[in-house]
């Protein structure tokens, strides 16, 4: 009689990639995780980390987990980050890359139920979880069904209980097929921080890659956002340092150039940076620098200047 067969663990096709930038603390935590019955349960692990401090490689050594860590010696930005990662993934024996950044969850069960869907049919490129918003009311993201630089207002429940077709979504929690970057599609990585989800998001979808939003998988989010009184109403703003308003209105600027989303896109990018500015001159901290900023990164993505320009050190 022959023995049962024990269908395989899904995580056995994904490669686990973690973005590390001066957050030690964090990445070591989640290697704990998953190195909690010793052995990882993923076709491999990765750790790409910017201006390192050695203590997660020295972590590594010690505790003697099967991880790859890849060492920047400049600071990659997010984009960089996420390009590198994919690029060390392709090299393993894996179908997938889960990718998540240091402040984000860990839920195998979730991780499981990505790959399922993405493995039902079709050629998906990308499989994403309902988010969970605790930073923002507790809400739940609705489904991103344009280019846009923002979603539909945010869910109260988690609905629906289907798989659906999105364009994009972030990549903190992101499952990516690794047949795209087989195939030499990567993040654009001078976009440097901000937007480079969205970018690559649209580039599977310009190479007819299928995204998906998937019922059963949640991520808890710990996206900044912080409760303000408008008008009398609660509204949650992005509470991001100021370094960063540079990039928000840049990026977006050199993805409509790229995309070739004309005269609707310019008009997207020209009411971001308008929104950005009245909730400076609102809510936020160093106006001034902000303005100068949000000013310099219009300025800047109309001229196509790409790269790092702006970092937590200023």
């Amino acid at each position: 009689m022959s023995e049962p067969q024990v269908s395989e663990d899904p995580l056995r096709r994904v490669v686990l990639a973690i973005s590390a930038f001066r957050n030690d603390a964090e990445v070591i935590a989640l290697l704990e995780q998953v190195f909690a019955d010793g052995e990882s349960p993923f076709a491999g692990v990765i750790v790409v980390d910017s201006l390192t401090s050695g203590a997660i490689e020295a972590a590594i050594q010690v505790r003697g987990w099967n991880v790859q860590f890849w060492s920047a010696s400049v600071n990659l930005g997010a984009a960089g980050n996420h390009a590198k990662r994919m690029e060390l993934a392709t090299h393993l024996d894996g179908d997938w890359c889960y990718a998540v950044n240091a402040d984000g969850e860990l839920n195998l069960a979730a991780i499981r139920s990505l790959v399922q869907w993405g493995e039902r049919n079709g050629r998906i490129g990308a499989v994403y979880p309902r988010r969970r918003r605790p930073n923002r009311g507790n809400s739940w993201e609705a489904p991103r069904k344009a280019f846009l630089p923002c979603s539909a207002p945010p869910l109260r429940s988690r609905q629906p209980l289907s798989s659906e077709e999105v364009l994009w979504s972030s990549s903190n929690g992101a499952l990516y097929s690794l047949d795209p970057p087989r195939a030499g599609l990567f993040v654009w990585t001078d976009l440097w921080m901000g937007w480079e989800d969205l970018a690559y998001s649209w580039l599977l979808w310009k190479h007819g890659w299928q995204q998906l939003l998937c019922p059963d998988a949640v991520f808890v989010d710990p996206y900044e956002h912080r409760q303000v009184t408008f008008i009398g109403r609660r509204i949650y703003i992005h509470d991001k340092p100021p370094w960063i308003s540079y990039y928000t209105v840049r990026n977006l600027a050199l993805f409509v150039r790229r995309s070739n989303a004309g005269v609707r896109g310019w008009l997207v990018v020209l009411w971001r940076w308008f929104q950005e500015s009245v909730l400076v001159l609102l809510y936020k901290s160093e106006k001034r620098k902000r303005l100068k900023l949000l000013w310099r990164g219009l300025c800047d993505g109309v001229g196509d200047r790409v790269g790092m320009v702006t970092s937590p050190a200023d």
